[in-house]
């Protein structure tokens, strides 16, 4: 196998050459998307080192953990009932002193029969100075965007056998961490769940969270949408009734009414002979919901910014006071009942949810 290029490669071309048995001298796998980085790192060790003689050519190790006498032995021994020994080394946490040297000594010598990889998902490094290898390859795995998540999601689950609502991949990604690892553990379970059915709805996230409710985040979306005060209220206390975190409600809020920030920006910005880039990036902006652009245009339509960025301003508010658990629901209820109303006339700019 040939020995793959230096420097940077993105997570896809860096599996692409690994699947082609290209071989790396070192590799650098950093990113805070830690998922996708392991799931990297479990295909590279697959492929390089073959079952039958992992128990003699594979080892893992920790830099805050390992002695540098030890690191430099599993680096520099042969490899035995096989071509390549495979060392993967977790800088996460602060290396020890004498592994730090162990590895600037060990990089100007690398040797031809040992591969090694390095795993940062939580900004740990080395220093390397003026030493930096000229064979490593570093690896960067981001946090992805909502819409790659969102993606992401329906191809989780359709690996699964399954089938992921639109809707189901929106109330997931805006009710959960920007960690994969959060929503595979939630679509696992989702799928197990679901049994024979082929779909995966949005009720089906929600009860596999405890949630029980006839209605889901996305009916008081469109009331919030269109202004219905009294129908946004009584959705909302059945979702919290029905075991909706007031958390989760809250951060979907925060999503709502940034997609309707920028819906609005970009109609009222825009000169009327820029229609079609504007038609552009609302399908961008709503991707995997398309259906959903008319209603957030009309939203924005009657709605001034002055108003939105207050709504947004006092919503980030009532997140804080519920993560510090100074909150009380009552204002919850006020804020949506203004946003659905009064806070939106324009004789009312602003609005002060009461404490």
């Amino acid at each position: 196998m040939s020995a793959a290029g230096k420097g940077s490669l993105s997570p896809a071309k860096f599996l692409e050459a690994v699947r082609k048995g290209k071989r790396f001298e070192m590799v650098l796998l950093r990113g805070e998307e830690e998922y996708l980085l392991r799931e990297a790192l479990q295909e590279f060790v697959s492929k390089t080192v073959p079952p039958e003689s992992a128990d003699f050519n594979y080892s893992e190790h920790r830099a805050s953990e390992v002695s540098g006498e030890a690191l430099w032995n599993a680096l520099t021994t042969m490899p035995f009932m096989g071509e390549r020994r495979l060392i993967v080394l977790d800088l996460n946490g602060e290396p020890r002193k004498d592994v730090a040297e162990a590895l600037v000594a060990y990089v100007k010598r690398p040797s031809p029969t040992t591969t090694l990889v390095m795993v940062s998902s939580e900004g740990g490094k080395i220093d390397w100075g003026e030493q930096r290898p000229e064979s490593l390859v570093e690896v960067e795995f981001k946090l992805l965007s909502e819409s790659d998540r969102m993606a992401w999601a329906e191809t989780f689950v359709k690996l699964g056998g399954k089938k992921l609502h639109p809707d189901a991949a929106g109330y997931l990604v805006q009710t959960s961490s920007k960690s994969l690892s959060d929503l595979a553990a939630k679509l696992s379970h989702a799928i197990l769940f679901v049994g024979d059915e082929p779909e995966i709805s949005v009720h089906t996230l929600m009860k596999v969270s405890g949630v029980s409710s006839e209605f889901t985040v996305f009916n008081l979306e469109d009331a919030i949408l269109g202004r219905n005060a009294i129908e946004a209220q009584r959705i909302a206390k059945s979702l919290l009734e029905g075991g909706e975190a007031l958390l989760r409600l809250l951060a979907f809020h925060r999503g709502t009414l940034m997609r309707l920030w920028q819906t609005q920006g970009a109609l009222h910005k825009r000169p009327p002979w820029q229609s079609e880039e504007v038609d552009h990036f609302l399908r961008e902006l709503f991707s995997r919901q398309p259906f959903k652009i008319n209603s957030f245009k009309a939203a924005a339509q009657r709605t001034s910014e002055v108003q939105l960025r207050n709504a947004i301003q006092q919503l980030l508010e009532l997140e804080v006071e519920a993560k510090t658990g100074t909150h009380e629901v009552h204002q919850y209820f006020e804020w949506l009942w203004r946003v659905c109303g009064q806070g939106w006339k324009p004789s009312e700019p602003a609005f002060q949810v009461s404490r």
